[in-house]
């Protein structure tokens, strides 16, 4: 039968069906492909089969896997389709005008983000009965919440801050001011800060224009 097999997150595959693969998998010329797993046979048929697997970590992925894969990637989701994202999860609330972009603006760049935000308005709108959603009540929502500009988090708004005082920081020095270690620091909120444009790193960590515009909408 034809049928497509999804492993998500297989940077995580245990580590015997990853040796597996390696066999299965093996460069050659014939699409069909026997398997022996202790007392068991297993065809393969690769005109008929296919695998895919996907992960955020591509780094994690055992090598010799990697190199038996076809590696696809993909472009960034725009601001206005992470809006129809919303609008999707959302088929009986109606947006004014400029609200969606508004509402997209605030959005981590992935569909999860706009999922979790499309049921934060539906329980906002379920709690006043509401049927539309204007830029009146994403203000009040964000204020209930802590929705900042650009989706930053509270953590990265004390990055900002810092930063704005001091000029510049050490990653040691800037994770000893929030009280994060460097770790989580990098992995968490860095790296976001950085696809923003709001801060830099030239030796150590600056704040950039744009983070400065940023710093004094937050604090005004």
């Amino acid at each position: 039968n034809e049928i497509t097999i999804l492993f998500d997150e297989c940077h995580a595959l245990p580590q015997d069906l990853t040796m597996a693969f390696l066999t299965i998998f093996n460069s050659e010329k014939n699409s069909r492909k026997t398997f022996e797993w202790g007392d068991m046979s297993f065809e393969f048929d690769f005109c008929k089969q296919t695998f895919i697997f996907a992960t955020t970590e591509t780094d994690k992925i055992f090598a010799p896997l990697k190199d038996r894969l076809t590696n696809v990637d993909f472009e960034p989701y725009t601001s206005s389709e992470l809006g129809e994202i919303i609008q999707m999860c959302l088929p009986h609330i109606s947006f004014d005008e400029g609200c969606l972009d508004r509402v997209s603006s605030t959005i981590r760049g992935n569909a999860r983000s706009a999922v979790k935000r499309s049921k934060e308005i539906a329980l906002y709108c379920g709690s006043k009965s509401k049927s539309t959603f204007s830029c009146e009540d994403f203000v009040e929502l964000s204020d209930c919440i802590g929705i900042l500009p650009l989706g930053i988090t509270h953590t990265e708004k004390q990055i900002l801050d810092v930063l704005s005082q001091c000029g510049s920081a050490t990653l040691t020095g800037l994770a000893a001011k929030i009280g994060l270690s460097k770790t989580a620091l990098q992995r968490d909120h860095e790296l976001y800060l950085l696809n923003k444009n709001l801060v830099e790193i030239d030796g150590k960590r600056k704040i950039t224009g744009q983070g400065i515009n940023l710093c004094k909408q937050l604090f005004s």
